[in-house]
């Protein structure tokens, strides 16, 4: 029979194994939220009337134009033409490289589905940030 000590020194080099592996190619896909869950975790933010939590999940480039007023007149706007939304969930759409675009569908009482799609960049870190709101969808029309 095994120790204790045996079987957590051959977790602990498996571990290590994994890691070097992830590291070592620039796996940023295990260790990294994917893009339609940045986008669902904004929109959550948004609907939750917590802009400035909605904030971290925009680029840094995106930032020095977008503040927590912004995003409340933008979530605003999502009220008025859906009503109260209640339930937000993430699409996946395509990455290429360090770019990438996901959707969140919004399911509203008064209007049913509506989708918002979001280009996302690669930022410090590895970490998906959304890259430009989305302005263009007949859910904020």
């Amino acid at each position: 029979m095994r120790s204790i000590g045996s079987v957590l020194l051959a977790l602990a080099a498996t571990l290590l194994l994994v890691a070097g592996i992830v590291f070592g190619l620039h796996d940023t896909g295990v260790m990294v939220p994917p893009p339609e869950s940045v986008c669902e975790g904004f929109v959550r933010a948004l609907a939750g009337t917590r802009y400035e939590r909605a904030l971290p999940y925009l680029s840094d480039e995106l930032r020095t134009t977008v503040s927590a007023g912004t995003l409340r007149d933008y979530s605003a706007r999502l009220n008025d033409r859906l009503g109260d939304i209640i339930d937000i969930q993430g699409e996946s759409g395509w990455e290429k490289g360090d770019s990438a675009e996901a959707s969140v569908m919004l399911l509203s009482r008064s209007v049913g589905v509506r989708t918002l799609r979001f280009p996302l960049s690669r930022g410090d870190g590895g970490l998906w940030a959304i890259a430009a709101l989305d302005t263009t969808s007949p859910a904020l029309r």
